[in-house]
């Protein structure tokens, strides 16, 4: 189980690039009739049944948010509400995407970039 302080998860979800994950935040209520909405700073993501078919990140009417080939840029915050005729809440959480170091050659040095730490070979 995730470690939860106050709205937030405090460990990050990790998923590698170009695989999918489902994150599974299903809230407990009563009334069980639940809305969820689901977010990226401040833009929403799309439930399954509004989004458009190339969408990669959608939210599942049970609680989950599925995205699908992760992108670098998907790193980040996310927000989930949910909602009854009680009451609301929310969580926050953030998403590390992992990648494989890559090759680049500028001039006569090669710079090997490892996620936030940069390594120059002469």
């Amino acid at each position: 189980m995730a470690a939860v302080e106050g709205d937030e998860i405090k460990e990050p979800f990790e998923v590698e690039e170009g695989k999918s994950r489902v994150i599974n935040l299903t809230a407990i209520a009563n009334p069980p009739d639940i809305e969820y909405k689901w977010s990226r700073g401040k833009v929403s993501i799309p439930k399954v049944s509004d989004a458009l078919p190339e969408s990669r990140l959608v939210a599942l009417s049970n609680g989950q948010l599925n995205i699908s080939n992760v992108r670098r840029e998907d790193a980040g915050a996310y927000k989930v509400k949910a909602e009854n005729s009680e009451g609301k809440t929310k969580i926050k959480f953030k998403l590390n995407v992992l990648y494989a170091p890559r090759y680049k050659l500028y001039s006569n040095q090669v710079y090997i970039i490892l996620s936030e730490a940069l390594i120059i070979y002469d």
